[in-house]
């Protein structure tokens, strides 16, 4: 998940970040070499400690901000900076006076009880998706990815407000396409069409070449009935991205309302071309393919539709009427 943890400078050793923890690297190699002397031990756990470290910084890479795309190796490292804390303090208990080995333990168990709270703290911040998300951006409020997640947890839980607040906050540090498509969306959720479509503009003027803005302002044309605009949004969306999934079932949709029943099926094979476990395709095949009379092929789909969603009432009805049909009454009231 470093995705949602940017690094904004470039990858150079010039990088202020990076300079300095080659340097800490530098110095602290030096140390163990030196070390070597008195026992090899330090040395082969820093070099298993690097070995360790290696593929996320051989992995480096660099889009609109950089991430070190496999930044969870870094964990690695972190067992052998033990192993080497534990071969320390085996050196100390030893070697330390009697009369300040009560000092040592307290130290010890200080150590440990902070490890303990630093480790539970790190596993409250995976507890769940909002946590996760809203850690990443407490730390990194520039994270598009943690901010767009962190929006779809509020959405799903019709925490409306907060996501529209999240959105807000993140337009502070840039017009993202992808928060103004959000806010238009909240916009017209509240019937706010005007506004609605001014954030479509926006994000569409900013990226025209992202297909999300067309797809959301022709859902939304489509639903005033502004059957044209809406066409040829949807057509605009598939038109920048082939593999949209949800352009194309909301194009075939409409063109099978509109009697244009073969550039439906071909939107609706295209979905699911893209994406085989699409239950809106499956199910509109059905329809399709049913009213064509090619009831063997329709069959298949519903039956596709019912193992996607058994708990769908309509696909669930519409199943168990066609297994009946076909003298399978047992698997009808299993599907019942």
């Amino acid at each position: 998940f470093s995705v949602f943890y940017p690094f904004a400078q470039s990858i150079a050793f010039s990088a202020p970040s990076i300079l300095w923890s080659w340097i800490i690297i530098g110095l602290i190699s030096i140390v163990v070499v030196f070390l070597r002397k008195f026992s090899r031990w330090p040395l082969a756990m820093w070099l298993l400690f690097l070995l360790s470290i290696a593929p996320t910084f051989l992995n480096a890479v660099k889009g609109e901000t950089v991430f070190f795309a496999v930044d969870r190796y870094a964990y690695l490292g972190s067992f052998w900076v033990f192993v080497l804390a534990a071969w320390c303090v085996g050196i100390l208990s030893t070697r330390i006076h009697s009369k300040f080995r009560w000092v040592f333990t307290a130290a010890l168990g200080t150590l440990v009880i902070t490890l303990i709270v630093l480790a539970q703290k790190q596993t409250n911040v995976w507890a769940s998706d909002e946590a996760l998300y809203g850690n990443a951006l407490e730390n990194y409020p520039i994270s598009r990815e943690a901010r767009l997640g962190l929006s779809i947890v509020y959405r799903e839980s019709g925490r409306f407000a907060e996501e529209e607040k999240v959105l807000k906050d993140g337009m502070q540090y840039e017009s993202y396409p992808g928060y103004l498509t959000g806010l238009g969306s909240l916009a017209a959720r509240r019937g706010d069409t005007a506004q609605a479509l001014n954030f479509y503009n926006q994000a569409k003027s900013i990226a025209p070449k992202n297909p999300e803005a067309f797809f959301f302002e022709a859902v939304l044309l489509e639903s005033q009935g502004k059957l044209k605009e809406a066409m040829e949004g949807y057509n605009r969306a598939i038109s920048l991205d082939e593999t949209y999934v949800s352009a194309l079932i909301n194009r075939g949709s409409l063109k099978l309302d509109q009697g244009d029943t073969l550039g439906a099926e071909k939107d609706f094979r295209s979905a699911l071309q893209w994406n085989p476990s699409t239950l809106e395709a499956h199910y509109n095949l059905f329809l399709l393919l049913e009213q064509a009379k090619n009831n063997d092929a329709a069959f298949l789909h519903l039956q596709k539709a019912f193992e996607l969603d058994p708990k769908n009432s309509e696909i669930v009805l519409a199943y168990a009427y066609r297994v009946m049909e076909r003298g399978q009454y047992i698997d009808a009231r299993d599907a019942l």
